[in-house]
């Protein structure tokens, strides 16, 4: 670049950076926080409900998450002036949870930021949901060099849908250093990044475009390593005064087709001046540009260059023996310090008033004039205490210390005030016996100690010691007599890969046993159940269970075998049975009637004759349809149901699925005969099972791809190879990409995100979702069913003979 041009953009630069820059100097030189905060200034804080943002950040393994919030936590974390602390065991809470402070010159009062750390594993996307609903805002950190290449999956859809997004594009240190692009090249770079991330969450309808989710005001560019970021408005601000427009009109000019002419001294629309000569866009020249000829004038050890770039922008440096990246990263840190750009950024986000007045409709479903909604609505702290609990957090499997984490939504929680305790599966109703609990201490994070505070007002995120015994995952507090939960989150929680985890030591069986409890706790995801003396671990996928081994693997406090990782299945039935009778009355099967399927998603049965057995998509239902009451009869079947019919079918052991068990009146035909009335029960399910011929199932993932037209055939073929199906292929009428849906079963998926990702270079990877249960035949009949139950069988250490009526009915 030749010397005119840097000339003439520093000059450009040089009227809007005087005073801003010297503030720099002051501010910049310490990178650790040394702020002491009051209980009195603290408290003064966390009542500034305007002035709060609950920031939750996400991204991919090495994509600079952890050193962004690093470096945040060291620049503006604060210290409580307090000497009580809480034992080591709470201090987990700071792997999710920071909160730190940002002075704003133009404010009286600083930010409080709530920085939510979300886990990095795709597979993780049932974490990251629970911490979206307590936070109005999103960080999504994406490597400029590697982009979206490398991300299997983030939530973007429920991303978009519960908070406000922002992007941060980082480590451009590597495009500038490493890569070392001109202003053009890191221009077309950042532009493809963003409209892939664009893309992300487009709904694929071809008849909508691609929104454009992040623009001027909800993306940061810089670098989380080196400590030093930009916006759009970073840039305006520094170039109104010479342009002499608002900044507002300026950070339009500098995004998008602008262009400055020079010529004719004002901004266009072509990219050609009137005598032929290119244009460059507003953000190639002037934001681009400036930050590239910083980076070679240091690459290139060009000091008189940099002297003069540097007395330009009113940079004074603090030693002149710099060289190199610490010479850059110190200019950088100087020009562009990241706590301005979070403020540009912050400065446009909601904070907990604005937010909750939009969400709270969409999440708790009762009238707008109920006392609840409208204290919420307006983030009330005077109002009923409402507040969610999003997560369990326990200092690691098979550890009992644990604390509920959540969000206040409205209403001030105080210690010994005593609330309602709604766990996830609670239902109002005139038989609920409702729980009640006194709160105790209410958990703080500062710096990287966890300490109390004396109250929390609405909008604030907090966490509750004492309460885990009370709930199961997550919940929702109350002290008005008439709050009801928040709604459910809408998360994937059918697993469908297990396996089977033995103690090496019997005698740590009860202590086995406490850990993946409170793994199972941790992740919503995962299930665990006892077989024998063995223990069934499932999760959504492979990478999943190896993940959560490994977390069981490191409490370190028991030792324990697993087995190779196998599919789960279900048993169903293929028609309806006879009946079969006792000296009561008798029962019929058959498959899940299409009434019952349309009212699954309902919290309460279609009739109250109808015991549901697992009230979700395609369980198990017993109806009661006699004309004769039995009194406690059909409590009893349900309970022997679940005992010992419903997660163990009666051909392979796997659990049933999508069966509808009827109770009739009593029949003379097929009657059996026990004096002992379980073994009876028990005796009558499995006979009317096998003669409504059981069938096996097995589970489908939905697999969700975007993709240009060049990688549509491999792909295809891909999928082809394992017995896989193309659903649709929908193109955006606006760019040149396609959303895939497909079809592949669990069994055939191992190995399936490599795969992809080899055959289009990297571009893709497939989300993969559980979507339903698939026929694959009757046992006994089908040869392929029967193969593969006969597998099923023998690795569970069972006969390879099937049951046949004889063995149930008693002559």
């Amino acid at each position: 670049m030749g010397s005119t041009q840097s000339k003439s953009t520093y000059e450009d630069l040089d009227k809007g950076t005087s005073t801003s820059n010297t503030n720099n100097n002051n501010n910049n030189n310490n990178s650790k926080s040394s702020t002491i905060v009051s209980d009195e200034k603290l408290l003064d804080l966390i009542k500034n409900t305007n002035n709060i943002r609950n920031i939750a950040i996400i991204s991919r393994v090495d994509h600079g998450k952890s050193v962004f919030i690093k470096c945040l936590k060291d620049r503006f974390s604060f210290n409580q002036d307090k000497t009580e602390k809480y034992p080591d065991y709470y201090n987990h809470l700071k792997n999710y949870y920071t909160p730190i402070i940002l002075n704003d010159e133009s404010q009286e009062q600083p930010y409080l930021i709530n920085l939510l750390n979300i886990p990095n594993q795709h597979y993780q996307g049932n974490r990251v949901i629970p911490f979206l609903r307590v936070t109005d805002i999103c960080i999504i950190v994406v490597d400029t060099v590697e982009g979206l290449m490398g991300i299997p999956y983030l939530p973007f859809k429920p991303i978009k849908q519960e908070c406000t997004p922002v992007l941060f594009l980082n480590k451009l240190d590597r495009l500038l250093l490493e890569l070392q692009m001109d202003p053009c090249e890191m221009k077309h770079t950042l532009e493809r990044h963003i409209e892939r991330i664009n893309t992300s969450f487009w709904d694929g309808d071809s008849t909508t475009t691609i929104d454009d989710t992040f623009t001027t005001f909800n993306i940061l560019f810089g670098s989380g390593l080196q400590g030093w970021g930009f916006t759009i408005q970073t840039f305006a601000s520094l170039y109104s005064a010479k342009f002499g427009v608002a900044k507002e009109r300026m950070a339009e000019y500098l995004w998008g087709e602008h262009f400055f002419d020079a010529e004719k001294k004002k901004w266009v629309s072509l990219n050609v001046s009137e005598s032929g000569k290119p244009l460059r866009n507003g953000f190639s020249q002037f934001i681009c540009q400036p930050i590239v000829q910083i980076s070679r004038a240091v690459i290139d050890g060009k000091k008189d260059v940099l002297d003069k770039m540097l007395a330009s922008l009113h940079i004074c440096l603090p030693d002149q023996n710099l060289q190199g990246k610490a010479l850059f990263i110190e200019v950088m840190n100087q020009f562009l310090p990241i706590d301005k750009a979070l403020l540009n950024i912050v400065a446009n986000l909601p904070s907990p008033i604005q937010a909750q007045a939009k969400s709270i409709p969409a999440i708790y479903n009762q009238p707008i004039d109920d006392p609840c909604t409208i204290a919420m609505q307006s983030c009330d702290p005077n109002g009923p205490i409402m507040m969610y609990i999003s997560h369990l957090l326990y200092a690691g499997p098979g550890n009992s210390q644990a604390v509920a984490f959540g969000r206040v939504f409205s209403g001030t929680l105080r210690k010994g005030i005593k609330v309602r305790v709604l766990d996830d599966v609670y239902r109002s109703g005139p038989k609920t016996k409702d729980v009640y609990f006194e709160l105790k201490d209410l958990l703080f994070v500062n710096n990287n100690t966890t300490t109390a505070i004396k109250e929390c007002p609405s909008g604030n995120l907090v966490a509750l010691f004492g309460m885990n015994h009370l709930l199961s995952k997550s919940g929702t507090i109350t002290d008005h007599k008439n709050g009801v939960l928040l709604s459910p989150l809408s998360t994937s929680t059918t697993p469908v890969v297990k396996v089977t985890i033995d103690p090496v030591n019997a005698n740590c069986h009860t202590l086995l046993n406490n850990c993946l409890t409170t793994l199972v706790k941790c992740d919503p995801s995962l299930c665990f159940y006892q077989e024998g003396q063995s223990f069934i671990l499932e999760g959504l996928d492979q990478e999943h269970l190896e993940w959560s081994i490994y977390e069981l693997q490191c409490t370190g406090k028991v030792h324990f075998t697993v087995s190779e990782q196998r599919v789960c299945y279900r048993e169903c039935v293929s028609q309806e049975s006879k009946v079969f009778a006792d000296s009561g009355f008798g029962v019929k099967v058959q498959p899940l009637s299409s009434e019952y399927q349309n009212n699954l998603n309902s919290t309460e049965p279609p009739s109250p004759n109808v015991k549901k057995v697992d009230w979700s998509p395609n369980s198990n239902v017993i109806e009661n349809i006699t004309t004769t009451p039995f009194g406690n009869s059909l409590d009893s079947y349900v309970t022997e149901f679940r005992k010992n019919i419903s997660n163990s079918g009666v051909m392979t052991g796997e659990p049933l699925q999508g069966v509808q068990f009827s109770l009739v009146d009593k029949c003379k035909p097929n009657t059996i005969n026990d004096t002992n009335i379980m073994s009876r029960e028990s005796r009558l399910l499995k006979a009317s099972l096998l003669d409504a011929k059981p069938i096996l199932l097995e589970p489908i993932y939905l697999i969700e791809m975007y993709t240009e037209k060049e990688y549509i055939d491999p792909i295809t073929t891909v999928i082809n190879s394992r017995s896989g199906s193309i659903l649709s292929s929908t193109l955006n009428p606006c760019t040149n990409v396609i959303k895939l849906l497909a079809n592949v079963s669990v069994a055939n998926s191992f190995g399936l995100v490599c795969e992809i990702r080899s055959e289009s270079r990297g571009t893709v990877t497939p989300n993969m979702v559980f979507d339903k249960w698939s026929t694959i035949g009757v046992i006994g009949e089908n040869q392929i069913a029967t193969q593969l139950a006969i597998e099923i069988k023998t690795k569970k250490g069972l006969t390879d003979d099937f049951p046949t009526l004889n063995d149930f009915i008693l002559k």
